[in-house]
């Protein structure tokens, strides 16, 4: 099975910038931390798009939800 493409990009907090596929419209979306870091955080889906290089569309923002501390971090 293929991988979803990129549809979002995470803007602010420890995923700044990662690229990642959503499959909802509107709330708060799970996204794994990068490595070497285990765990998750959350970010808010919001109605900003903008272009980045790595797709052919315009990518839906994710703004850091800064209230939840990243899940595996202290």
């Amino acid at each position: 099975m293929r991988p979803s493409p990129a549809n979002a990009i995470c803007l602010g907090g420890p995923c700044h910038g990662k690229v990642t596929h959503i499959d909802q419209d509107i709330g708060l979306v799970t996204v794994p931390l990068p490595p070497p870091a285990d765990g998750t955080t959350e970010y808010h889906i919001t109605a900003e798009s903008i272009h980045h290089p790595s797709s052919r569309g315009p990518l839906t923002v994710l703004h850091w939800n800064h209230t939840v501390p990243p899940c595996g971090h202290p």
